[in-house]
């Protein structure tokens, strides 16, 4: 409770993807807040029903589904329990975000924010500088978190030199911490950094990094992406972890 986490990716890598998996898994039995500045509920919802589903996106856009799909269908959209709520005012400051999450709080119960994400955010002061931007909106995110006892997930884009690729022109590489942009300022203030990334955008591979934790260690996991579903879920065969106090003995550097 009370830690600000980020995620970052390169652009359609799944960011958003990822944060509906986990609001999905949280709103189960939690109360879930999730501010979409980028993406208005109906698409947000669409995806929802079509992972619970397993149900290809295009053919639930198209109709083009049969009995048994209409059924599990049926059985996602019951399993939708007022546990979630959207925002969808694409402007918004942290001032707004605090007000927001402090009603559902008084008037449902909170116990998870997520906001997509941290480039949109409403700029109050240091418009002209980024970097010093950036610092002070995750620094009131912090201080959010912790006056809400509950954490505060934040998406944010790489910087552009990411999508470039490395000195050796290869954009397919593994994403690095002082890659996301106004990396110094999220890097101080957040309590977990993960970062997601894929060879390329329709690779059904992908690796969640844990770049930084605070309070544990720090490893890579791998993923399996369906993009029909926009699913990621978990492969137990690829799971190798890096840094001082690594899950196995082989280290694996990024």
């Amino acid at each position: 409770k009370g830690e600000l986490i980020v995620i970052g990716a390169r652009s359609s890598m799944g960011k958003t993807s990822f944060a509906m998996n986990i609001a999905d898994h949280v709103k189960k039995d939690h109360k879930v807040l999730y501010f979409s500045l980028e993406m208005v509920p109906s698409q947000l919802a669409l995806r929802l029903m079509a992972g619970d589903a397993k149900i290809s996106m295009q053919d639930l856009r198209t109709g083009d589904i049969g009995g048994k799909e209409i059924a599990r269908l049926g059985t996602a959209i019951q399993g939708v329990n007022g546990n979630m709520f959207i925002s969808d005012n694409f402007k918004q400051s942290t001032t707004d975000i605090m007000a927001l999450s402090q009603k559902v709080r008084r008037e449902y119960g909170l116990d998870l924010v997520i906001i997509d994400y941290l480039q949109l955010i409403t700029r109050t002061e240091f418009k002209d500088n980024e970097v010093q931007a950036l610092d002070a909106i995750t620094r009131q995110l912090k201080v959010i978190a912790g006056e809400l006892e509950v954490p505060v997930i934040l998406l944010s884009q790489l910087s552009r030199e990411a999508d470039k690729g490395n000195k050796g022109g290869q954009r397919g590489r593994v994403p690095e911490l002082s890659e996301l942009r106004g990396s110094g300022a999220i890097e101080q203030n957040a309590d977990v950094v993960l970062l997601l990334h894929k060879q390329s955008r329709d690779s059904t591979e992908a690796k969640l990094i844990v770049a930084k934790q605070r309070n544990g260690a720090t490893g890579i996991m791998g993923l399996h992406w369906n993009g029909e579903t926009t699913r990621f879920t978990e492969e137990d065969s690829i799971h190798k972890y890096y840094g001082k106090t690594p899950f196995d003995k082989q280290e694996v550097e990024y």
